[in-house]
C-alpha cells in the first residue's frame, strides 16, 4: 500500500492511501487534516489512477508544491515531496508502519508464563515509554491521582496533554525505562532519516541546474528581473538543502545583482527626465543647437553611470548623435560660413524681405554660439544693422507707392500696400513704428 510520510510533533506518521481519493485540507471531511494556517480548507487531493497516484491542487491561489515546484496535476513517484505551506509529505510505495503486536503467547499457543516482579517492572517501564509516543485516549473525567507505595510504582499525571506515564520507583526500573525511551528516540530518528532519504536529490540538483541555465538567458539590461529570479532560486529551501553546490555561485553574486537592481532604480530617477528634455530640445532646431553642448556633457555621464540598465541603449545612441552633431558644427568654421551668410542676406534685401535675412542671421548666431565668440557677434550685429536700415527703406518705398492711390481716392488699396509690407519688416521695431504712423494717416 502506498503511503504519505510526514513528521508531526517530532513523531513519524504514515498516512495510507486508498484506491479512491484522499483529501488534504483544514476543513471538515479531510482525510488528512492540515495544521498550517496558510493551507486551504480543501487544499489538494491524492487520487488513484490507471497510471498510479496523482496529486491535484484544489487550493487556487495558495498553490501546492511538489519537489519545490508549483503544480496543478502531478503523477507521484517514489520519494516525491508534497509541500503545503510548511508541511511536507513524502510519497512512498512501501508498506505503512505495522500496528502494535497482540499479546505474546507461548510456542504452543497457551498464555505466557507468569513474570517475576523485576520482569513486570521492566515491562511496565517499556510500556510507559511507548505510551508517551501515542495520543492519550479520550477521558470523560480527569485521571485520579495516586500516591506511590514503597517498592511499587507511582503514577505521574501530565495535565497539558491529558496523558500519563509510569515512573518506576526503583533504580533498576528507572534505568530500564530510560533505556526504552532512548531506544524509542533512536527508532524515530531512523524513521525521520528514512523519510528524508526518499527525496530525489539528483532530480532536485538537475532542476536547480536547469533553472540557473534559464536565468542566464535574462539580459543584463533587465536587472530587476535578473535579481528577483536569482533570489528566488537561491532561496528555494529544497535547493538550499539538497543542491547547495549547484546554487552556491548564484548565492555569491546576489549582492552584485542587488546593486544592479538599485542602479536601475537610480537610472529611472535621472535618465528618465533627461530623455524628456532631449526630446523637447529636438522639437526646435534653434533650441537643439543652443543646448547641444550641455546635453552632450550630461548624456556622457549618464551613459557611463547607467550601463547595463534598460536605459543603456537609448543613452548611448543620444550620446553618439550629439557627438557627431558637435563635431560637424566645429568642422564648419564660422569665418568661412559667414561669407555665404552675407550673400544670402543680400538676396533677401534685394527681394524686399529684411525679415527673412534677419532669421538667417539669428540662426547662424545660435549654431555657432555667437555669445562665446565676440568677433562673430560683432559681424552678425553689423548685418542686423544693415537689415534694419533696409527695413526702414522698404517702408518708405511702399509708402511712396501708396500715395498715388490716395490721390485717386483708392484709400483701401493704399492701406493694403502698407499692410502687405508688415511681415517683411517683422523684428525691426523702428520700421514697424514708421509703418504704423503711415497707416494712421490713411484713416
Amino acid at each position: 500500500m502506498s503511503v504519505l510520510k510526514t513528521t508531526r510533533g517530532g513523531k513519524a506518521v504514515d498516512y495510507p492511501l486508498s484506491n479512491g481519493a484522499v483529501n488534504l485540507g483544514t476543513g471538515p471531511g479531510s482525510q488528512i487534516t492540515l495544521i498550517d494556517p496558510a493551507a486551504a480548507p480543501r487544499h489538494c487531493q491524492v487520487l488513484k489512477t490507471d497510471k498510479g497516484y496523482v496529486v491535484r491542487d484544489t487550493s487556487g491561489t495558495p498553490g501546492t508544491l511538489v519537489n519545490g515546484k508549483k503544480i496543478q496535476d502531478h503523477l507521484l513517484r517514489e520519494g516525491d515531496v508534497i509541500q503545503v505551506g510548511s508541511e511536507r509529505f513524502a510519497y512512498s510505495e512501501q508498506q505503512a508502519s505495522p500496528s502494535p503486536a497482540a499479546p505474546a503467547k507461548g510456542a504452543s499457543g497457551a498464555p505466557a508464563p507468569k513474570r517475576t516482579m523485576n520482569q513486570a517492572r521492566a515491562a511496565s517501564a517499556a510500556s510507559a515509554a511507548a505510551t508517551r509516543t501515542a495520543p492519550a485516549p479520550a477521558r470523560s473525567h480527569p485521571p485520579r491521582r495516586m500516591s506511590p507505595k514503597p517498592g511499587g510504582t507511582g503514577k505521574v499525571h501530565v495535565q497539558k496533554d491529558r496523558s500519563t506515564f509510569t515512573l518506576p520507583s526503583t533504580t533498576k526500573g528507572r534505568v530500564i525505562a530510560l533505556t526504552a525511551a532512548i531506544g524509542l528516540v533512536a527508532v524515530l530518528g531512523v524513521l525521520y532519516a528514512f523519510s528524508s532519504s526518499q527525496v530525489d536529490q539528483e532530480k532536485l540538483k538537475a532542476d536547480a541546474t536547469a533553472e540557473i541555465l534559464e536565468w542566464e538567458k535574462i539580459p543584463d539590461t533587465d536587472p530587476v528581473r535578473k535579481y528577483e529570479e536569482a533570489a528566488r532560486i537561491a532561496g528555494n529551501p529544497d535547493y538550499v538543502r539538497y543542491a547547495r553546490g549547484e546554487i552556491r555561485a548564484l548565492e555569491k553574486i546576489l549582492p552584485t545583482l542587488k546593486a544592479s537592481r538599485d542602479r536601475q532604480a537610480s537610472a529611472e530617477r535621472e535618465a528618465g527626465p533627461f530623455l524628456g528634455r532631449f526630446k523637447k530640445a529636438k522639437e526646435s532646431k534653434d533650441e537643439y543647437a543652443a543646448q547641444a553642448e550641455r546635453l552632450y556633457d550630461e548624456v556622457k555621464l549618464l551613459a557611463t553611470n547607467y550601463a547595463a540598465t534598460s536605459y543603456e541603449t537609448q543613452l548611448t545612441e543620444i550620446r553618439d548623435e550629439l557627438k557627431k552633431y558637435l563635431e560637424d558644427r566645429a568642422s564648419r568654421n564660422w569665418i568661412n560660413e559667414i561669407v555665404k551668410l552675407t550673400s544670402d542676406v543680400q538676396k533677401d534685401i534685394n527681394g524686399d524681405d529684411p525679415a527673412a535675412g534677419l532669421a538667417k542671421v539669428d540662426q547662424f548666431g545660435t549654431e555657432f554660439d555667437e555669445k562665446r565668440t565676440p568677433d562673430l557677434k560683432s559681424r552678425l550685429d553689423s548685418l542686423r544693422s544693415t537689415l534694419g536700415r533696409e527695413a526702414l527703406s522698404l517702408v518708405k518705398k511702399k509708402y511712396g507707392e501708396a500715395k498715388p492711390l490716395l490721390a485717386e481716392r483708392k484709400r483701401a488699396e493704399a492701406r493694403k500696400v502698407l499692410d502687405d509690407t508688415r511681415p517683411k519688416i517683422k523684428g525691426f521695431p523702428a520700421a514697424e513704428k514708421q509703418l504704423d504712423q503711415h497707416l494712421n494717416e490713411l484713416k
